[in-house]
């Protein structure tokens, strides 16, 4: 039996709100420097995600946050600074830095 010339696909599962400018760039880096195997992206729920990634439906999966797993090994790939817009008299405005636990106390609108 002889070996196949295709190359096999990458199944890559991304969760849902992963879908960025910085995954784009990410992927067209791969593309540029790795043109072979090509790459099938899904965008799947995060727990959808971490069973297709156990139950070997995919080979590699993107997500916002760690593995919940232990059977799964994670990387960080970027992270990103957040920033928020508040009223000129909001209470935040007295520190140099605020949580997002801290920042949903307080309702902008």
């Amino acid at each position: 039996m002889g070996v196949s010339s295709q190359p096999s696909t990458l199944r890559l599962a991304v969760s849902e709100g992963v879908l960025s400018p910085q995954l784009a760039t990410l992927l067209a880096l791969q593309r540029a420097e790795e043109p072979e195997p090509p790459i099938l992206a899904t965008e799947v729920r995060q727990e959808d995600l971490i069973q297709g990634l156990e139950d070997g439906h995919y080979d590699l999966g993107i997500a916002i946050s760690g593995p919940t797993s232990l059977t799964l090994d994670s990387q960080l790939l970027w992270r990103d600074e957040l920033a928020a817009a508040v009223p000129r008299r909001s209470p935040l405005l007295a520190h140099a830095a605020v949580s997002l636990t801290e920042l949903l106390r307080y309702p902008m609108i």
